[in-house]
């Protein structure tokens, strides 16, 4: 018999004994935790008995016998060795134990949290412990050198990309439903912000450390490709689940320190085939996106510099040397390649390029600076060529190569076609019209007089000037002619001759005009102290205590917020300015407070808001209960007037929704709940792909207090009954006040048919189709405003909110079930009115799920209870009414999975005759359409 076939014999009498055994003592623990540490190799760890080992540790071994384990240092230390090995062992020894003990520890986590509600949380916090060491840096380095042993290596970074869901899940299902349940004031390690950040700085460290074993620096050897392709796979994972802004903000740092130390080109071959790799995984929109916001944040000190009060705190040559800074930063980490990878570098930046034409990136371009900084750092990345001695200016000393021309001119044609499109000249707002011009300027800034006069004369620019001109906006026609001017300046005939309107220009537009003239990119390197630089250290990997230590990877947290203190959100500041000393006051006379000669005029009543932007001024001065009134009483009304009319209500839903949920409730105003959510229902359906997303978000805000989620939901709800048209509510709303204590009930119980029967004598009685199509014809057709937006604009939001907030945030939510009757009432409510909408069979089917996975949160109360049994009532009598095919088809398990859940129901609720009641009628109608079978 060999050795190997005599060690797992041993191991598997070891485990035996430790499983099977009442009576085992801490000597025969230890003997099965330590001997078989002795005789590692591959072909054990391979065997399955080392699986079924670490299954024994895990899932028999540390539930009893915790506490012991974790008071010696040995114990702990083998503990470790058992899952990652210890660091005596090969790389390639600990990587192949850690790909067969990770899905384990995770696997033992889950069912020890199903199958226990009292799981001993001294176990859990062990696991956690023991599962934080696959996170280290000693383990990242590990991963990428050995990347390529790994049998499924997608699975192993879904699986490390998973730790933060699970173990929020796991921690969750033991504090949420506690007596005593309090928020911890620090973020574990394991939550989203902190674990993410630091995953992905030792990602980084090891990627940048992987540049020095580079020899070759045309191209990468294979040990190289498969580590990169695996840190590739970890950001792409982290990118998909939406935390690109981390991965850039952690990732950039630290490759700009490292760059400074190392070689350039080996450096920018890793970089190049990490970012690669990673928009093949990922969308690439999401990366585009965080480069984005990252070059809009880091401009924002530029940004306050050129706006402060004193305007001599930044010179525009300081602005351009710092723009010019940040571009040959990062464009070696971002964007530059190699000579056999510029194909594909290319197509990469015009795609980046493409993506701040779209619209979903304008809103973070606030202004000019990151349009130039984008600019700067394509020409850097793609490359330039210095300037003959003659040619040299004080503003360009460097031309663009023969591949830049090529890009910037055919993203300037792209530009253009933008820019002389009729929809943006008369259909947009004002700061698209802006955006595009800028982005405009900047590239003329780039083109030579060549590339200008093929533009002139290839694209309809000259066409799309005269219809910019035949506006009769004049911010429109202003813009226009500076385009004109800059133009013209850049293809000046030989007599030197310019267009010149005369305009006046206050000073934005003369910094506008500039652009045209100088490109940053292409200026010449100065040494300035005041130049704005990009943080080298933010995310240092020196930062870090030890890894391998039960110390938290990183610092405390943010403080969480009281949820019920009224804040709004711009006004948080004011306490630090604010003067509570007394002072003395003049008396005031009986003129003043009735408006005679002597009143003060701030004092004189206000008018009546009639624009948006009044609105929210009106709303915004806190300070002024009058005004504030006013604006509440008028907000339902100028949505209403403004709705399908300009643009206006689209640029300010934010604002306007941000007030009035945050509308302070200090002052005494008539019928404040009713104003309130009336006016927040109308915003709601004026544009609801712009606000509801907003609304929902402010939901789930851990700094919105109970009363404003109620009002929350429900305008939610009065929002999707009007778009759906429910003539009844409609009618009845101004009659009857919806606040906070209405009854959701009466809302979904009557279905849209029954509303719909004849009341009046002398009308039909009998049932013919074509009758009631000639009196839907007499009636008219009005279209279901909430089709196309049931599902992907509230009901899908609403549900996904709920499972991102379960992971962290479920204890707010949870601590108040008629918070939670109310969020399910509204889901219903959305459900009744897509009905007769393409989404109702995508709704049902989340209601499901979502119905389903509940009914194994333990104390669920009766009136949780019952508003989930409402919405399956909804879906079998009034979504599904009269299609038992249908119903049956389609969901044969979910209706399977309901009627046992209606049993037991009626096991555990007997206490309650209502419930009781509403099950015992599902379980029988259910068992009619079971009955019935498919036609």
């Amino acid at each position: 018999m060999d050795s190997l076939e005599t060690l797992r014999l041993e191991i598997e009498h070891l485990d035996d004994t430790i499983q099977s055994s009442n009576d085992t003592t801490i000597e025969s623990v230890r003997e099965s935790l330590h001997r078989p540490l002795a005789r590692l190799s591959p072909g054990l760890i391979k065997n399955t008995i080392w699986e079924r080992h670490i299954w024994m540790l895990l899932h028999t071994m540390i539930p009893r016998w915790a506490f012991i384990l974790t008071t010696t240092t040995e114990d702990r230390e083998a503990l470790i060795a058992s899952l990652i090995g210890s660091s005596s062992c090969s790389e390639q020894l600990r990587s192949v134990m850690a790909q067969s003990s990770l899905p384990l520890l995770l696997e033992c986590i889950r069912e020890h949290n199903i199958s226990s509600t009292t799981t001993s949380m001294d176990v859990l916090d062990l696991y956690t412990s023991l599962l934080k060491h696959f996170c280290s840096t000693t383990m990242m380095a590990t991963y990428l050198r050995q990347a390529a042993g790994f049998t499924d290596r997608l699975s192993f970074c879904s699986l490390l990309c998973s730790i933060p869901s699970r173990l929020s899940n796991a921690y969750g299902l033991h504090q949420v439903y506690s007596d005593n349940d309090t928020l911890e004031l620090g973020q574990p390690w394991y939550s989203d912000s902190r674990f993410y950040s630091t995953l992905t700085k030792h990602i980084t460290v090891q990627v940048g450390l992987l540049c020095e074993y580079q020899k070759d620096d045309m191209k990468l050897d294979e040990t190289m490709l498969e580590g990169v392709g695996m840190a590739s796979e970890l950001i792409g994972k982290m990118t998909r689940q939406g935390f690109h802004n981390t991965c850039l903000e952690t990732i950039i740092p630290i490759a700009i320190q490292h760059n400074a130390t190392h070689d350039s080109k080996n450096c920018s071959l890793v970089w190049d085939r990490l970012w690669t790799l990673c928009e093949n995984e990922a969308p690439a929109d999401k990366v585009y996106s965080a480069i984005l916001d990252y070059l809009n944040k880091h401009v924002d000190t530029l940004r306050q510099q050129r706006t402060s009060s004193s305007n001599n705190d930044i010179s525009p040559s300081s602005i351009r040397s710092s723009i010019k800074s940040m571009a040959s930063t990062l464009s070696p980490i971002l964007f530059t390649s190699t000579p056999s990878s510029r194909s594909a570098s290319d197509v990469r930046i015009q795609n980046f390029l493409a993506y701040t034409l779209k619209d979903t990136s304008k809103i973070r371009l606030a202004d000019d600076l990151v349009l130039r900084t984008i600019m700067a750092m394509v020409v850097h990345s793609t490359g330039l060529e210095p300037l003959e001695m003659d040619e040299v200016t004080d503003d360009r000393a460097w031309k663009l190569s023969l591949r830049t021309t090529n890009i910037v001119e055919q993203y300037l044609r792209n530009v253009i076609e933008c820019w002389t499109d009729p929809v943006l000249i008369k259909q947009t707002s004002d700061s698209e019209r802006r955006y595009m011009t800028t982005l405009l300027l900047v590239l003329f800034g780039y083109a030579d007089s060549d590339m200008m006069e093929e533009m002139e004369y290839s694209t309809g620019i000259l066409q799309g000037i005269s219809t910019w001109f035949s506006t009769s906006d004049e911010a429109t026609a202003k813009l226009a002619m500076i385009v004109a001017e800059s133009m013209s300046l850049r293809t000046k005939n030989k007599d030197g001759a310019v267009l010149d309107f005369g305009i006046p220009m206050n000073q934005q537009l003369k910094d506008l005009k500039e652009l045209a003239l100088v490109a940053d990119g292409l200026t010449k390197a100065v040494d300035d102290s005041s130049l704005i630089l990009l943080p080298k250290n933010g995310s240092s990997a020196d930062d870090d205590t030890d890894d391998d230590s039960d110390a938290d990877l990183l610092g405390d947290g943010d403080q969480y917020l009281d949820p019920d203190v009224l804040i709004a959100p711009d006004d948080e500041d004011d306490e630090e300015t604010s003067d509570l000393e007394p002072y003395p006051m003049e008396e005031e006379s009986d003129d003043d407070e009735n408006g005679g000669e002597n009143a003060d005029p701030k004092k004189k009543k206000a008018r009546i808001p009639v624009y948006v932007s009044e609105l929210v001024a009106y709303l915004k001065d806190q300070e002024d209960p009058e005004k504030l009134e006013i604006g509440l009483n008028a907000a339902e009304q100028i949505i209403r007037q403004n709705t399908n009319i300009g643009t206006g209500i689209a640029e300010w839903a934010i604002d306007i929704g941000k007030r009035l949920i945050y509308f302070p409730e200090t002052y005494d105003i008539d019928n404040y709940w009713k104003l309130q959510q009336s006016a927040l229902a109308a915003l709601i359906v004026a544009c609801p792909d712009k606000i509801t997303g907003f609304v929902i978000e402010e939901f789930f805000s851990q700094n919105t207090s109970i009363g404003q989620k109620n009002v929350i939901m429900a305008t939610i709800s009065m929002a999707v009954l009007e778009l759906s048209g429910w003539n009844s509510y409609s009618d009845k709303k101004n009659d009857k006040d919806v606040n906070l204590n209405m009854d959701m009930l009466d809302m979904v119980a009557p279905s849209i048919n029954e509303l719909a029967k004849p009341s009046k004598s002398g009308q039909l009685v009998f049932s013919s189709s074509r009758a009631q199509v000639e009196q839907k014809r007499q009636k008219g057709i009005v279209r279901n405003r909430l089709s196309g937006l049931a599902g992907p604009v509230f009901f899908f939001p609403l549900v996904i909110g709920w499972w991102e907030a379960s992971q962290t945030r479920l204890r707010w939510m949870a601590q108040d079930p008629m918070l939670v009757e109310r969020f399910i009432m509204t889901l219903n409510v959305i459900m009744q009115c897509a009905s007769n909408t393409p989404d109702r069979k995508k709704i049902v089917k989340e209601y499901f799920d979502y119905a389903l996975s509940l009914r194994y949160i333990p104390r669920l109360s009766s009136r949780i209870l019952r508003a989930l049994l409402l919405g399956v009532n909804t879906i079998l009598h009034i979504c599904y009414k009269n299609q038992t095919y249908l119903v049956l088809t389609e969901y044969t398990l979910e209706l399977a999975g309901i009627e046992k859940w209606l049993e037991d129901i009626l096991e555990m609720q007997q206490q309650d005759k209502e419930l009781q009641q509403l099950a015992i009628t599902l379980l029988v109608s259910i068992g009619q359409m079971s009955k019935m079978g498919p036609y």
